[in-house]
């Protein structure tokens, strides 16, 4: 897998591509995981009723080793995921943060600049404070 990233002209397209083929793979898996764990019931009900308590001492372990390869499955899964949708939308994801950055500014200086002259307004009703030394903060 890292020899053909690194040969390749498009690492993230390599990326992408690794990032499916781990979906792709871990689905078909877990399929396979879940048709072994109901023929295994299957055949423990049908071995139960003739065999007894063979079946039920088999049955906890071939739980307990289904369960540990779906954990598995599930972590691939996971890391296909991340490595096909989630890091190449790292740049997308940062431009989205500064242009809502940018409009929360703009919100600021537009509306908030009213809101800060309206503060700084005499309790007189005079007009914007023309007095620069005076000891008095206004409507603050």
């Amino acid at each position: 897998m890292t020899r053909a990233m690194i040969s390749s002209q498009d690492p993230l397209s390599e990326l992408q591509n690794t990032g499916h083929s781990l979906i792709v793979n871990s689905t078909a898996a877990y399929l396979a995981v879940a048709s072994i764990s109901s023929k295994a019931a299957l055949n423990a009900t049908v071995l139960g009723t003739s065999v007894g308590g063979v079946a039920s001492l088999l049955i906890p372990d071939v739980d307990m080793i289904i369960s540990f390869f779906q954990s598995i499955i599930i972590f691939t899964f996971a890391i296909g995921i991340l490595f096909a949708y989630y890091l190449p939308l790292i740049p997308l994801i940062t431009w989205v943060g500064a242009v809502v950055g940018y409009l929360m500014f703009l919100f600021e200086a537009f509306i908030g600049s009213i809101f800060w002259v309206g503060a700084h307004e005499m309790p007189e009703g005079h007009g914007a404070r023309k007095q620069v030394n005076t000891q008095n903060r206004g409507i603050c």
